[in-house]
């Protein structure tokens, strides 16, 4: 079984060979009723109507194994895969999970996968937002360019400044790892 990060930078992965210049990630843990769900939004070249994403052959990337192991994964956790697109406009890409935590995957390592999408990814606008029943917690690139005003990502201290506020607002609104 995978993490959800794994499966979120497949997705992010496939948004980027798509072109998207923007990319959403939305992760809402729903406790009252057992509900994971992660969603990938972007607005790349979309995916064409004739195309099953489903399927690895084509898929040239492979994407369609990961979408078949992610579709695994949801199903033994009696969840749900959505997949809306429009050519020219983008994707979304909703995974639902419903399943006691030690059944469904784990988050996995987020805060260094968002780091590193951040760096490698300059020219894309890159949201993350983790909802709980105990509070929200949203962080935006662009924001995190402005404060650094020139200031290169790649420096040791900004690495670790930006992990440790992902880790420790996750840690606030008690996401579940």
């Amino acid at each position: 079984m995978k993490t959800i990060t794994e499966y979120m930078l497949y997705m992010i992965q496939n948004s980027i060979n798509a072109e998207a210049t923007s990319i959403e990630i939305m992760i809402d843990e729903n406790e009252e009723n057992d509900v994971y769900t992660m969603t990938v939004l972007d607005n790349g070249h979309g995916i064409a109507q004739n195309e099953n994403v489903l399927s690895q052959s084509s898929n040239p990337d492979n994407a369609g194994e990961w979408m078949l192991m992610l579709k695994q994964d949801i199903e033994q956790c009696r969840g749900k895969l959505e997949i809306k697109t429009k050519e020219n406009r983008g994707t979304a890409i909703k995974a639902s999970f419903q399943q006691p935590k030690l059944e469904r995957p784990p988050l996995g390592d987020i805060w260094n996968a968002y780091y590193i999408v951040l760096l490698e990814n300059q020219r894309i606008r890159l949201n993350y937002r983790h909802r709980t029943d105990d509070g929200i917690f949203n962080i935006l690139s662009q924001e995190i360019r402005a404060i650094l005003e020139g200031v290169p990502m790649e420096d040791p201290e900004i690495k670790n400044g930006i992990i440790k506020i992902i880790k420790n607002q996750l840690t606030d609104i008690k996401a579940t790892f």
